[in-house]
């Protein structure tokens, strides 16, 4: 699959799980405070990070982070490193 067909997107662990989030990975090493894991609903949880099989196999691909700020995260780091 190519990089414009696949969709990388991040959104905050705190928020609901929305039906068109794709493919859901946390990407911090911890995890989030107050958050079970079913309310999450996780496919997958990494805490080492290599995202390559997965950017292969699926067409979106959600990026969970805990953080407060959503400009200085795990997520948007390993997103703009995966848009080049």
């Amino acid at each position: 699959m190519d990089n414009e067909a696949r969709q990388l997107v991040t959104k905050r662990i705190y928020e609901e799980p929305a039906g068109d989030d794709g493919f859901r990975v946390l990407v911090d090493r911890l995890w989030p405070r107050g958050v079970s894991k079913e309310r999450a609903r996780l496919d997958l949880w990494l805490k080492d990070i290599a995202l390559q099989e997965l950017a292969e196999k699926h067409q979106r691909i959600t990026l969970l982070y805990g953080a407060r700020d959503p400009e200085v995260n795990h997520a948007r780091v390993l997103l703009e490193f995966l848009r080049r």
